[in-house]
């Protein structure tokens, strides 16, 4: 019974990435519309569309934490492989809410913006990537010097999406923006690069199981 649940959890979890992934190739599609100009009917359909994809990433979360409760890895695994599976979640609810953000607020995402949110989205996907890869790991199979390595690149990823971060803040608050579009635009860019520290911080999550299985 142990072992059925445990590779129950297993399936789960794949699944649950798989779902995650989908919400951000589905919001990478959304923000290439956007600065596209897309219409207002079809931002709504990327946020519907996105919402719809969040939720069965959601489903999928609530089945691994009642499948966890239920037993199923010894205890100090479940409790850590709950943080982390909550942590990914957020990730997927990060990409419906930039996307949500822009659609409510009915923003125009200037074309300067275009390049820097563009390649702050392009590593933070390399990061969820090897993420991913790294949480199949541990509830798998892993060698743990090959999968430190793996987290190490998502921290060095992190750190480059700071320093874009950071620049297209700075060259944001150079153009002739009214104070209230500078601070609107701000908020997104923050919430976009928000992800990358996210993704970061369940690496560290990951690194702590792996350590207290050393132990």
């Amino acid at each position: 019974m142990f072992f059925s649940k445990t590779e129950e959890i297993k399936g789960l979890v794949t699944e649950h990435t798989e779902a995650v992934m989908a919400c951000f190739n589905m919001y990478e599609e959304s923000m290439q519309g956007i600065f596209s100009n897309c219409k207002e009917s079809e931002l709504k359909t990327y946020s519907t569309k996105l919402g719809a994809l969040e939720s069965e990433a959601d489903k999928v979360r609530h089945q691994i934490i009642r499948r966890l409760l239920e037993g199923g890895m010894i205890m100090d695994s479940r409790k850590s492989l709950m943080r982390v599976i909550e942590g990914v979640d957020d990730v997927a609810n990060k990409t419906e809410d930039v996307i949500r953000e822009i659609y409510i607020q009915n923003m125009v995402i200037p074309k300067s913006l275009h390049n820097s949110l563009n390649e702050i989205n392009e590593v933070t996907k390399k990061q969820l990537t090897i993420l991913i890869k790294v949480i199949r790991k541990v509830v798998h199979k892993y060698k743990i010097k090959d999968t430190l390595e793996m987290i190490h690149s998502i921290e060095m990823l992190e750190s480059e999406v700071d320093v874009i971060e950071d620049k297209t803040i700075k060259e944001l608050f150079k153009t002739d923006l009214s104070l209230a579009e500078k601070m609107q635009l701000k908020k997104i860019i923050n919430l976009v690069g928000s992800m990358s520290d996210t993704i970061e911080n369940i690496s560290d999550l990951v690194e702590i199981i792996m350590m207290a299985r050393k132990v």
